[in-house]
């Protein structure tokens, strides 16, 4: 909000005025606020990243937005598809809606929890017990289609906390296409990794057998936070509390330096994401953004922590049947 007071200050001063680069800025914060609803993942299609990247190459060409858009409407371009005079027509109906959005809210009275009714945690939460229930059955298993599902919620969750607006380079909806791809094919996890293991290409690069591998490992590493959460409670800060669940799932790995194994399973350094944890909102706010109070968090916490240790003995045992699956979770 911050940023949108500096942007109408300068179109209030003597100079009135928008810079391209301040455009950029205010995208990226309104994107945080959209990925905190969560609807990149339900409309996957919906690329926020894309027309902040517009903005960023139109600013390495002009100051301000009365320039960009002399410029491409004397040169012709204006409206071509992907060109920043373009998306700034779009991106202003986008201002307009939040505007109309946060005007009815005022007048309705209504909080902006009460208003996004979404519980992220709790879906998470559900759709891990899920897969616990189908491997705690007659004939455990886990299908491929619900490991997407918990996938999704797991994405949802990550968007919650702005991670991905910080940093584009992460993608976990890549890892929702490669296990929905594979769901195609294969009906139960068990399927998916004894044939590419067969096939031999377990490890290759963008396989739903290695993604398996490492996503594994996130699993347990929320698991351990969670935990680490339950027991220090709000004595720990978020990024020690991050720090000890850090060593003890990645550590372990023989032939690894923690970091290197982080890097690979996660995408990102282990200081990058203690950076990130360090923006976060404070633990009270937190809990109004997730819709949440200290008794339902820790519900769905205990039912996450519950389901995820069902459902990592699973995953481990289905891949420790084989040597190669087995070297697998030693290495990938």
């Amino acid at each position: 909000m911050g940023q949108t007071r500096e942007e109408v200050g300068r179109f209030n001063s003597d100079n009135p005025h928008i810079k391209v680069s301040d455009l950029v800025q205010f995208c990226r914060i309104s994107y945080t606020a959209i990925f905190y609803f969560g609807i990149t993942v339900k409309f996957p299609d919906l690329d926020p990243q894309t027309k902040v990247d517009h903005f960023l190459e139109a600013s390495k060409k002009y100051d301000t937005i009365q320039d960009l858009v002399e410029s491409e409407i004397k040169n012709g371009t204006a409206r071509d598809k992907g060109s920043p005079c373009r998306t700034l027509a779009r991106l202003r109906r986008v201002i307009d809606l939040a505007r109309e959005v946060l005007e009815q809210i005022l007048t309705s009275g209504r909080s902006l929890a009460m208003a996004t009714r979404d519980n992220p945690v709790r879906k998470l939460a559900d759709s891990l017990q899920v897969l616990a229930d189908t491997v705690n059955s007659d004939n455990p298993h886990i299908k491929v289609s619900d490991l997407v599902q918990f996938c999704r919620n797991s994405c949802t969750a990550i968007f919650y906390l702005g991670i991905t607006v910080k940093f584009p380079d992460l993608d976990p909806q890549t890892k929702v296409d490669h296990f929905l791809e594979a769901s195609k094919k294969y009906d139960t996890i068990q399927d998916l990794v004894e044939s590419e293991i067969k096939n031999c290409t377990a490890g290759d690069k963008g396989r739903p057998c290695r993604t398996l591998a490492r996503f594994r490992r996130i699993i347990d590493l929320a698991r351990e936070v969670l935990e680490q959460i339950l027991t220090s409670g709000r004595q720990n800060t978020f990024v020690e509390t991050f720090a000890v669940a850090y060593e003890q799932v990645f550590v372990p790995y023989p032939g690894w330096t923690a970091g290197e194994c982080f890097s690979s399973s996660i995408g990102l350094s282990k200081n990058i994401v203690l950076g990130a944890l360090e923006e976060l909102p404070p633990p009270d706010l937190l809990l109004k953004i997730l819709n949440e109070d200290e008794d339902s968090l820790k519900e769905h916490i205990h039912k996450y922590i519950n389901a995820a240790k069902v459902v990592l003995q699973y995953i481990d045992s289905v891949f420790l049947s084989t040597e190669t699956g087995a070297e697998m979770l030693r290495t990938i």
